[in-house]
């Protein structure tokens, strides 16, 4: 208020404007803070130490089970939205790790990683993402790096630096749902989830065995493990 009696060529100051204010019983309304000052401290150190983007765009593993790529999607249902974590190898491009949940959170990737840490071992490995708060939070990292896992992340804002995930979510709409239902019916939410999450299963297990890929010598990714099980340089 006194800087906008200030602009209007009054010379006040703001004890005068206060005095006056409480006089008339006019109160200014004060937007309080949402959360104390501690997690406002805690969500600043987070940011200030996102892991580093250790991959660069660099999507290629001569190896596989060791450079990995994950993300979240959306999955548009009659019962209400849910999300869907993959864990992608870069070596084959094969969906090694995938679970359904009704939020966002890092518990699910959480959860997704454990599923993978079942069957792999996944010491001196490197886990990509973006910079979601489901992947930067503490929870998830500190179980990352239990299992001797090195995280890596995108810059802020830069989509292209998780283009490899990015590229499988579009496929797995492209093909899997939009053809099935349509992208109208789909974003709607006209499926019920038993569907759709069977639909997610079905497609991956297609995908994964076989859907033919152009950067794999025209094999799926299950065929080119079988022919390149140790590696290609």
């Amino acid at each position: 208020m006194t800087r906008k009696l200030i602009s209007m060529g009054y010379l006040i100051n703001h004890k005068k404007v206060a005095r006056i204010m409480r006089e008339n019983c006019l109160n200014s309304v004060v937007r309080r803070k949402k959360y104390s000052p501690e997690v406002y401290a805690r969500r600043k150190q987070l940011k200030e130490t996102v892991p580093a983007n250790v991959l660069n765009r660099n999507f290629f593993s001569p190896y596989p089970r060791s450079i990995f790529v994950t993300d979240i999607t959306y999955l548009y249902t009659s019962d209400g939205v849910y999300y869907l974590n993959i864990i992608e190898d870069l070596y084959n491009r094969e969906v090694v790790a995938w679970k359904i949940g009704s939020s966002p959170d890092s518990y699910l990737c959480i959860e997704t990683v454990r599923l993978l840490s079942e069957s792999i071992d996944l010491t001196d490995t490197i886990i990509h993402s973006d910079q979601g708060s489901s992947y930067t939070s503490y929870d998830y990292r500190d179980f990352l790096v239990s299992l001797g896992i090195t995280q890596s992340c995108s810059d802020v804002g830069e989509c292209w630096d998780n283009a490899a995930m990015e590229s499988f979510n579009s496929i797995l709409k492209t093909e899997g749902f939009y053809a099935k239902w349509t992208k109208k019916a789909f974003k709607e939410c006209r499926i019920p989830s038993q569907d759709v999450f069977e639909q997610v299963r079905n497609f991956i297990l297609y995908y994964n065995n076989f859907r033919l890929k152009k950067q794999l010598g025209d094999l799926s990714p299950a065929m080119f493990l079988e022919k390149y099980p140790l590696g290609k340089e």
